[in-house]
């Protein structure tokens, strides 16, 4: 069984508010994600990237430490490891690039489940989140809006595992399908029901 986000582009809601916010935790629970990038680690879209994951686990009292792949190196003590992989070309299209259309129920990222437990391995697939953004991202910023939706593709993945949980939220980053406007939208976050199942686990071992 996966846990999967699924492409769909023209039929989600795009109300996200779930009324009042929830206050951020103090970000004292290590998560290390090691990054297998390939070309993605020089790419201009990563601090972007970062820092949207980085600003999304804050929220639920996590503080990120970042390894990549190929550059880090030593033994790794934290209370939580993640091993996400980047599949794909992880770069905005040129403008005049023609981008194929996204094949029905194309999974943007995956996580997969073993004997009911969630795997601490996802990986996300830049081909179709280049082929669902299309150019709606080009311009100026096209680096840093494609560094934040693979941000939040992350996110979803590591809800999954941090709470170990199989099932989504209504709204917001922990919700089952995503849309362009979803990835590219100035806030988009975990909204209070994903919040308060990262935060039960935090009392609980991880994995």
């Amino acid at each position: 069984m996966f846990a999967r986000l699924l492409a769909l582009v023209c039929l989600l809601q795009f109300g996200l508010s779930t009324g009042r916010s929830e206050p951020a935790l103090p970000a004292d629970h290590e998560l290390v994600v090691y990054l297998r990038a390939g070309e993605f680690r020089a790419s201009p879209s990563l601090p972007s990237m970062q820092h949207e994951v980085n600003a999304l686990m804050q929220a639920a009292g996590y503080r990120v430490d970042w390894r990549i792949a190929g550059e880090s190196s030593g033994d790794v003590e934290a209370e939580a490891l993640v091993v996400v992989e980047l599949r794909g070309a992880c770069h905005a299209p040129d403008a005049s690039e023609k981008i194929a259309p996204l094949p029905k129920d194309a999974a943007l990222a995956s996580t997969p489940v073993s004997s009911g437990k969630v795997l601490p391995f996802s990986w996300v697939n830049c081909d179709n989140l280049t082929r669902l953004l299309g150019h709606a991202a080009a311009g100026p910023r096209e680096d840093f809006l494609y560094g934040q939706a693979i941000g939040r593709l992350v996110a979803h993945e590591l809800y999954h595992i941090l709470a170990n949980q199989r099932h989504h939220a209504e709204s917001g980053i922990a919700k089952s399908a995503f849309s362009a406007r979803d990835l590219l939208a100035e806030q988009f976050k975990f909204e209070r029901t994903a919040l308060a199942s990262l935060r039960v686990r935090l009392a609980a071992p991880l994995p």
